[in-house]
């Protein structure tokens, strides 16, 4: 019941992009994107990135600005944050640790918001969050956004597919050849 903002070179509690980002932790909850996932290449990191990368999502569109933590997280590593607007795709940018691997789903979900608008990527994505349990993948994930998109019409469906297939999130597998 509480949030917690690191204090170090830089008072964390000073980005509002920040904020929106832990905020948007309690948003999703404990029983929500929690866990890992066991495949056939091991450990998955999967639920976690995606509540980190849904977490810059939201903190980046209610500020209109795709730049996450660049005064909090920036002054721990060099002076950027997290940027949605690079594309980050499966699998080539899978990663352990739960704040790379969020890259993924946080730009793709970008990418649909420059695609559809604002308020209506806002819904399906908060829509579909409403579904994920603590396991679910990003295959998981894609599909209960592209159930949510079909309920926006055959063109925002369309829409939301074709960047889900750019950004490999919709057959997303943690390995390459």
């Amino acid at each position: 019941d509480l949030i917690v903002f690191f204090q170090g070179t830089a008072d964390f509690a000073y980005d509002a992009s920040v904020i929106y980002h832990e905020y948007t932790h309690a948003v999703i909850g404990i029983e929500r994107l929690q866990g890992v996932v066991i495949d056939q290449y091991g450990i998955d990191s999967s639920p976690g990135g995606m509540n980190e990368g849904l977490a810059d999502y939201f903190g980046g569109t209610v500020l209109d600005n795709p730049s996450i933590g660049k005064y909090g997280i920036g002054s721990v590593n060099g002076g950027e944050g997290r940027a949605l607007d690079i594309p980050y795709q499966c699998p080539n940018d899978t990663h352990w640790e739960v704040h790379v691997h969020g890259r993924v789903i946080g730009s793709t979900m970008w990418s649909v918001r420059e695609a559809v608008g604002q308020e209506i990527a806002d819904r399906i994505i908060f829509d579909a969050l409403e579904l994920f349990n603590a396991n679910t993948t990003h295959q998981e994930a894609s599909e209960l956004i592209l159930v949510e998109a079909e309920e926006e019409g055959t063109e925002v469906a369309e829409s939301v597919r074709a960047i889900l297939l750019e950004y490999g999130m919709l057959d997303c597998v943690r390995s390459t050849p």
